[in-house]
């Protein structure tokens, strides 16, 4: 998989080297951690001269990292995927890609990777920004509870890459059927919503999974991932590629 590699070497470059797009990943992955973070510490300041609501003040916090690590990651990741393909589309590069050796498997591969990264460290980024700033708003608080912070992990480790691979993969395939990348950013939008709101409602429910459970819900999201690498592949084929661009 080298050429995926020097292929997704390249479209980061290519991505990072715009300042309109530097600027629209960072706003929103400084931005919105601090803001829920700073929501979440107030409440659980706020809890600790009301016992009752300690448990929701601490429960919150999970959800809500889940969720910016998702919007924040599928934010990048929708740039990223929609300047996949449709952008070389557009700047006429496509020609110079579908003439290398590379298949279309490590093509569909490396513009995969070219979005699960920046996605993946932007997400991460923001989760410990969220945690920060949720630390300091509750007056130095430990956050979160033991069972939060088991759960985190997991989601952590094994939730975020998986999904991200998902939602990376439907944005290349998204990319590779539309002509300009702006049609594609906004179709990849209505591809990613549901797919980052059904991350945050495992997040959710995840705390209650046992670990068999758990370890088939993983087992069964690797086995799409897979699939849809599999499948973007093919419908990346080099031929209906070149019969578009006229």
């Amino acid at each position: 998989m080298r050429r995926a590699w020097l292929i997704a070497r390249k479209d980061i470059r290519e991505v990072f080297g715009r300042r309109a797009v530097v600027l629209r990943a960072l706003i929103p992955a400084l931005v919105l951690p601090v803001v829920y973070g700073a929501m979440v510490g107030h409440e659980i300041q706020a809890a600790q001269e009301r016992p009752d609501r300690a448990a929701a003040a601490l429960g919150a916090t999970l959800p809500l990292f889940a969720a910016i690590i998702a919007v924040v990651g599928a934010l990048l990741a929708i740039m990223i995927t929609a300047d996949a393909i449709a952008g070389e589309k557009e700047r006429r590069t496509i020609e110079s890609l579908l003439a290398t050796p590379a298949s279309d498997l490590e093509i569909f591969v490396g513009k995969v990777m070219a979005a699960l990264m920046p996605a993946l460290v932007s997400g991460y980024l923001s989760g410990g920004i969220f945690f920060l700033a949720a630390r300091l708003a509750s007056g130095g608080h430990a956050l979160p509870a033991v069972p939060a912070t088991l759960a985190a992990a997991r989601i952590i480790l094994f939730g975020v890459p998986i999904i991200a691979v998902v939602l990376a993969s439907l944005g290349v395939m998204v990319s590779a059927r539309c002509s300009t990348a702006a049609s594609a950013q906004q179709l990849s939008g209505t591809v990613f919503l549901p797919v980052s709101g059904l991350a945050i409602y495992g997040s959710l429910q995840i705390t209650r999974w046992s670990t068999a459970r758990l370890a088939l819900l993983m087992a069964a999201l690797v086995i799409l991932c897979a699939l849809l690498l599999r499948l973007g592949a093919r419908a990346l084929g080099r031929e209906e590629l070149v019969a578009r661009l006229d």
